[in-house]
């Protein structure tokens, strides 16, 4: 057995950029659920920085947005992707010249709309919103990046710039 002998059933890291704390406005590629390596399952958004205030993560960047379902807080991870769900339909019902609900948090989920969100629809890919990511200190006294989202004040120049 050489070292290659396993290299077709062998997965690569689909690690990467993280969202650090800042602000960004974000062109969402992707959003999908993966499974960790440890079995864990992953929400996921790949995304491409349209403007930031980080140093680092600049225009042009792809940073992810990735939340552990499950785990030891299961409501709060979920309560984490329903605020991203929530703001980028309203950002795509914006961009549609759809109404939706003044505030956010009144945009209606379900199942089915999460599917579509992470499947093969893909609903929300192309979506422009706003991010506010920041430090807040755990129960365990660790640093976790917390992320609010938004859709942006200038959206529809980000769609004709797009176009």
């Amino acid at each position: 057995m050489g070292i290659f002998s396993n290299i077709n059933e062998a997965q690569g890291s689909e690690g990467g950029l993280y969202l650090q704390p800042g602000n960004y406005v974000l062109r969402i590629n992707r959003c999908k659920m993966v499974e960790s390596h440890k079995g864990a399952a992953m929400f996921v958004v790949e995304t491409e920085v349209v403007s930031s205030d980080h140093e680092t993560i600049k225009k042009g960047s792809v940073p992810s947005y990735v939340v552990k379902m499950g785990g030891e807080y299961p409501k709060l991870a979920l309560g984490n992707v329903a605020d991203f769900m929530r703001a980028a339909l309203a950002a795509k019902a914006d961009a549609s010249g759809v109404e939706r609900p003044a505030d956010i948090k009144a945009v209606e989920l379900d199942e089915a709309t999460a599917d579509a969100i992470t499947g093969e629809t893909n609903l929300c890919a192309g979506v422009f919103l706003k991010a506010n990511a920041f430090t807040i200190k755990t129960k365990k006294n660790t640093d976790f990046t917390r992320v609010s989202w938004d859709v942006p004040d200038d959206l529809p120049q980000l769609i004709a710039s797009a176009a």
